[in-house]
Formats: C-alpha cells, sequence, structure tokens
C-alpha cells in the first residue's frame, strides 16, 4: 500500500514540475511578446490522468485506514499540503499569463479601432 500511494504522490510531483517549467516558459515568452503557441490541453489531459491516479490511492489507504493506521493518513495529508502548494504557485502563473494576454489583446483591439478611424477619414477625403 505504502509504496501505491508513494508512486502517485511522486508521479503527481513529477506532473507539477513539468507544468512549472511549461508555464515558467509560456509566461516569458507572453511577457517578451513573443507569441509562440501553448498546448495547454494536452497538460489537462495529463493533469486529470496523473489526479485520478492520485485520487484512487488516497480512498485505497483510506479504506484501509479504517483500520487503524493513522501515521499513514498523517503522511498523505503532509504529502497533500506541499501538492497544494504548488498548485497555488501555479495557479498565480496562469493568471498571470491571462491578465497579460488580456491586456495585450485590449492595446491590439485599440489599435485596430485607431487604424479603422485613419481608414474611414482617407476614404471620406
Amino acid at each position: 500500500m505504502r509504496e501505491e500511494i508513494e508512486h502517485a504522490f511522486k508521479g503527481f510531483e513529477d506532473m507539477q514540475s513539468k507544468h512549472k517549467c511549461v508555464v515558467e516558459n509560456a509566461l516569458s515568452s507572453v511577457r517578451d511578446r513573443k507569441w509562440l503557441s501553448f498546448e495547454f490541453s494536452s497538460l489537462n489531459y495529463e493533469r486529470e490522468k496523473v489526479f485520478n491516479v492520485l485520487v484512487k490511492s488516497l480512498k485505497d489507504v483510506q479504506s484501509t485506514s479504517d483500520q487503524g493506521n493513522l501515521n499513514v493518513l498523517k503522511y498523505c495529508q503532509d504529502r497533500l499540503y506541499l501538492i497544494l502548494e504548488k498548485e497555488a504557485y501555479l495557479s498565480d502563473l496562469v493568471k498571470e499569463i491571462h491578465s497579460l494576454i488580456k491586456e495585450q489583446l485590449n492595446k491590439l483591439k485599440h489599435g485596430k479601432t485607431a487604424l479603422g478611424g485613419y481608414s474611414r477619414a482617407l476614404k471620406s477625403s
């Protein structure tokens, strides 16, 4: 049982590390206005798959903990706190990317509106 839950935690933490690199690179590119294509849907698929493995392992631990093995529950709780801290960091990065892209799109819309005004002015003269 201990090996199974450890494997599930390690898989989730490895996925978090990988996603952290991808999201940090995406944020850097957006900040530098380098419009690279980011495929986040594959990250979501991977995240869901690894999450489901972790949930299954935690349910297995929960069912065996009813027999009095509180040490394993404490271990799981501690690991989950660490995972949640990393998730909060990843969430903040994604929110920052979203904010920067939204800001840049608003600037583009403003420029498009300005160009449209110049175009109409040229046509009417």
